[in-house]
């Protein structure tokens, strides 16, 4: 249990250890952090300062829920709105009529600009006098003019022409061209503005309005509430606020224009019948005048007083009943002359039935409704059709329920008629001519009163034509936020310092990741602990010091070999203090300085006084004649190998490759054989060891390559140590795998690693402690 416990708090550390070794590896490139931050933050501060601002401006309406108008008498309505359809009303709102009323009244598709060296800023009115001359629907095409004013005049470019046009002394009147506007400013008010640029460009309304419908937002503000919320977004904030007050304003007159059609609609019905009942009271009093002067009318006798107020009180239900029967025969009149066409109908028009106008309020609204969207939309909108399907609905509708009602006062009538004739019989002892004077009152009284009827009912038309309400109360007027909602600094900032962090950090972790070398100590350790590391050697650039002139210097090369020639000699396998000790050096492939290592390992051993046996057996590709000058087919281990059974002895070829250094001898490895393996197990090289262990106390051999051939392999058991020498930033990481087989199959014993050519960054036992390069 202690020893599992202490095997996890070993890897607990140990991953501690490669968080951390993760971590400095990134920091070692702090600089690149630095310089991409700081230039993404400069990016971000001229974005904000030179990008061109948004602010959101908003405004609040209440949309009425009726519109009531003036009456004379409070127990009828002339117009009596329906409770508002919000969705109906945020299409209006967003009507191309009333957008192209704001576009048209507020010379929307002219705008100004400023422009600046870096920023174009738009605005509202330009600092200067200036006359279009063109008219919103005569822009066709988008026109854009730039004006520089100078110390003599105006420099004006047409951007869709490329041509310029020079006009001295301030002065556009006098002179001849076909620019759409005139400059009107005094030559003394320009100056103060030479070397300003100012741009003017002319759109179509159309693009204009496209544009506004789709920037205009408008929701509502709640289910159970009829305001709604209008909102813009824009570069200036007077200009935002202009369009939606101006939004409002036409919504309101297009509402109130809507409500006083109707008004003037009953006006006109009622002047037609009137017309004509002037006529009829007029013939009727001259027929009553004729008639009490031919007949020489005397008043009626007492004694038929009663009989006289019962036929009063019948004509008085025979009066009322015509004129019902008269207002649903005119109605029913205007509806079949215009079976054909959509107009409005005259509103409360004195029924005593509310079915009858509760139909004609409905099918009111429901032109009014029509009319907005046949000017938006075509015939074969879905949304007409709906609504024509419904206005024919309602007009069935009216028109059978006038005809119910005609049907059912003509019943009435008949009644009051048959009631009359009783009343007559009554009173049929009265002279003949008062019962003619009665019948022509009669029917004075009928038409007088039907025409005070008409008289009350257009005043009550006209005075809600001068007073009606608008369509909506405005609950907040347009206003903008101080600040802009885009670009927001804080989120700007918060992305240059996230990409200022992470693209550093993706290019480095790209490159770890994609970098398939060994850089050092630590990347052995983390993948092959199980084989000791007796040594790093630090990067030597310079070709000339590859060899320890003096070994007895303190310099970084001398005292890197001292480590490792100590370090070699606490491995466990040099058991016999009195014996030889054989030091193979080998790589995995050529070029990772395993000759380098082998040579001044040797000339570090001979300084300490030891006698050291230098052997070159990479009998491919020599390497050690080289950093002594020799020539390569100098005599040496091959010449041996080949002669060993004609009594040739290896001491013959023995060479002394360093002047200050006595107790080395170097045996090269000769001319390059054609067939080296057989050399190698041909009981020679054996035998070479075996006698040398008697008169040096370390030999070192320079092997082949392990992965290139398998020379080191064969003669691999004659070893005390092997020292495998991986060179940093040059050996690739597929070599480990090949580590591993070798050390877990014991094809060289007593494996230890040199990392061979550590840079200064990754080289573990860093450069201080005094010495000198």
């Amino acid at each position: 249990m202690e020893n599992q416990n202490n095997k996890s708090m070993f890897n607990t550390e140990a991953d501690q250890i490669n968080v951390l070794d993760d971590i400095r590896k990134y920091l070692k490139y702090w600089p690149w952090f630095l310089i991409v931050l700081v230039s993404t933050i400069t990016i971000s501060f001229f974005y904000l300062k030179y990008s061109t601002k948004i602010y959101l401006t908003n405004a609040k309406i209440q949309v009425l829920d009726k519109a009531k108008g003036i009456e004379l008498n409070a127990s009828v309505s002339l117009f009596n709105r329906l409770n508002v359809n919000l969705e109906n009303e945020v299409e209006l709102l967003k009507s191309y009529p009333i957008i192209e009323k704001v576009v048209v009244n507020n010379n929307l598709n002219i705008t100004f600009f400023e422009k600046g060296s870096i920023q174009t800023s738009e605005l509202v009115k330009l600092p200067f006098k200036l006359i279009a001359l063109v008219k919103s629907d005569s822009i066709h095409t988008t026109k854009s003019f730039d004006i520089t004013i100078t110390s003599n005049g105006y420099d004006i470019l047409n951007q869709n022409k490329n041509e310029r046009i020079q006009i001295k002394d301030y002065n556009t009147l006098d002179h001849v061209d076909e620019l759409p506007f005139e400059i009107l400013e005094e030559a003394k008010n320009m100056r103060n503005l030479i070397g300003h640029t100012y741009q003017i460009k002319f759109t179509p309304k159309e693009e204009v309005v496209s544009q506004l419908k789709l920037g205009i937002k408008i929701k509502k503000a709640g289910n159970l509430s009829n305001v709604l919320s209008l909102s813009l977004q824009g570069e200036n904030k007077t200009k935002s606020e202009l369009i939606l007050n101006s939004l409002i304003e036409e919504y309101n007159q297009d509402g109130i224009k809507d409500r006083q059609s109707v008004s003037r609609k009953t006006i006109e019905f009622i002047n037609e019948r009137l017309i004509g009942l002037f006529g009829e009271l007029d013939s009727i009093e001259n027929n009553k005048k004729e008639f009490k002067l031919q007949s020489k009318f005397l008043d009626i006798q007492k004694n038929a007083a009663q009989s006289i107020m019962e036929l009063n009180m019948s004509d008085v239900s025979v009066f009322e009943i015509s004129n019902q029967l008269f207002l649903a025969n005119a109605l029913k009149d205007k509806l079949i002359s215009n079976s054909k066409e959509i107009h409005l109908l005259p509103a409360n028009f004195g029924f005593n039935n509310d079915n009858l106008n509760d139909f004609i309020d409905d099918y009111n609204t429901k032109v009014l409704e029509y009319k907005k969207l046949n000017s938006n939309a075509g015939i074969g909108n879905p949304l007409i059709i709906n609504i024509k399907e419904q206005l024919d609905k309602i007009k069935n509708n009216l028109e059978n329920s006038l005809d119910i009602f005609i049907k059912e006062f003509q019943f009435k009538k008949t009644q009051l008629k048959s009631q009359n004739k009783k009343i007559n019989t009554k009173i049929a002892s009265l002279p003949l001519n008062e019962k003619l004077l009665r019948s022509i009152e009669r029917q004075q009284e009928i038409k007088e009163g039907l025409y005070i009827l008409l008289l009350q009912k257009k005043e009550e038309a006209a005075i809600n034509l001068s007073v009606i309400e608008p369509s909506a109360k405005v609950v907040e007027y347009s206003k903008s936020n101080i600040d802009a909602i885009s670009p927001k600094p804080f989120i700007i900032y918060s992305m240059a310092i996230l990409l200022g962090l992470l693209c550093p950090f993706g290019v480095l972790y790209a490159v770890f990741t994609l970098d398939t070398k060994i850089h050092g100590v630590k990347d052995l350790e983390k993948f092959v602990p199980q084989i000791p590391i007796v040594a790093e050697i630090p990067l030597n650039k310079s070709p000339k010091e590859q060899i320890l002139v003096n070994s007895n210097e303190n310099t970084i090369q001398n005292e890197v070999f001292r480590i490792l020639s100590s370090n070699i000699s606490l491995i466990n396998s040099f058991s016999k203090k009195d014996q030889s000790k054989v030091i193979y050096t080998t790589s995995s492939i050529k070029g990772e300085g395993k000759t380098y290592v082998s040579t001044n390992l040797s000339l570090v051993l001979a300084s300490f006084k030891k006698k050291v046996l230098l052997v070159g057996a990479d009998l491919r590709n020599p390497q050690i004649h080289n950093l002594i000058g020799y020539d390569k087919n100098y005599n040496g281990l091959s010449n041996y190998l080949y002669n060993g059974d004609n009594n040739t002895h290896w001491e013959d070829n023995l060479i002394k490759g360093f002047k200050n250094c006595s107790s080395l001898d170097i045996l090269l490895g000769g001319p390059i054989p054609p067939n080296a393996p057989q050399l190698l197990i041909n009981g020679s090289f054996k035998k070479l060891l075996d006698e040398a262990k008697d008169k040096y106390d370390y030999i070192i051999v320079d092997t082949a390559p392990t992965i290139l051939v398998s020379d080191t392999f064969l003669i691999s058991k004659y070893a005390d140590i092997v020292l495998y020498v991986v060179r940093a930033n040059y050996s690739d990481k597929k070599i480990i795998k090949h580590l591993k087989m070798l050390h877990e199959t014991e094809k060289l014993s007593n494996m230890a690693l040199v990392v061979n050519g550590v840079k200064k960054d990754n080289y573990n036992y860093g450069y201080s402690y005094g010495y000198k390069n």
